[in-house]
């Protein structure tokens, strides 16, 4: 049994590189791991942040002349944006920063370098499916609603969040279908790490890839 296990195991690793066997530094550590869960948090907060811009819009509408609540909103707003960006800019650094090199084993499944760019992709599409899903109930719902209203000359009586959860639902739908339609750049982002020991065989995958969607 352990034989035949053995052979299996060969045989997939030798599927790369002219049949030759992978060795142990094209495998991913934990710090490869980390970092990309980073970022793809750091996508989830990029995301959320722009399905919150119109109510903050609105919220910030509500608060004119109240100081002091203007300022922890766009406080608030700001730290989002940060967080966003240091997770998506720095993310793989704090990974491999957090993680000494004594302690950064490598994972005891080998990846393919060829295949990264896939399981990348349909991450990216589970996440513009998750958007679209979130979107689609107050689409329908607040949609239906203002085009009865509008039907009827009734617009000036939409209630301003109710408006403000209509646009955000519009653009978790276009996020969706622009992550589910276009995947490749966002992928190729993600798997862009500094210390990644797979990064150029990755990188050219992601290139190959490109160019077979392209014709």
């Amino acid at each position: 049994m352990s034989i035949h296990f053995s052979h299996l195991y060969i045989s997939k690793t030798m599927l790369y590189n002219n049949h030759m066997m992978l060795n142990q530094d094209d495998w991913f550590t934990k710090s490869d791991a980390l970092a990309v869960c980073l970022k793809l948090l750091g996508i989830s907060y990029f995301l959320t942040m722009l399905m919150y811009i119109p109510l903050f819009c609105v919220s910030l509408g509500y608060a004119k002349g109240n100081y002091w609540e203007m300022a922890g909103m766009i406080l608030g707003f700001v730290l989002y944006i940060g967080i966003a960006y240091v997770l998506l800019e720095y993310g793989d650094r704090i990974a491999y920063s957090f993680i000494s090199e004594k302690d950064d084993k490598k994972l005891s499944i080998a990846i393919l370098p060829e295949t990264v760019p896939s399981i990348a992709r349909l991450i990216i599409r589970i996440i513009g499916l998750w958007c679209m899903i979130k979107g689609i109930p107050d689409f329908a719902g607040i949609g239906a609603d203002i085009a009865y209203r509008y039907y009827w000359d009734m617009l000036g009586s939409v209630d301003p969040f109710r408006s403000e959860l209509f646009f955000s639902s519009c653009i978790s739908l276009i996020i969706g279908i622009y992550l589910i339609v276009s995947p490749n750049k966002i992928a190729g982002f993600l798997l862009k790490l500094k210390k990644n020991s797979v990064s150029k065989e990755v990188e050219s995958a992601v290139t190959q890839d490109n160019h077979n969607d392209q014709t």
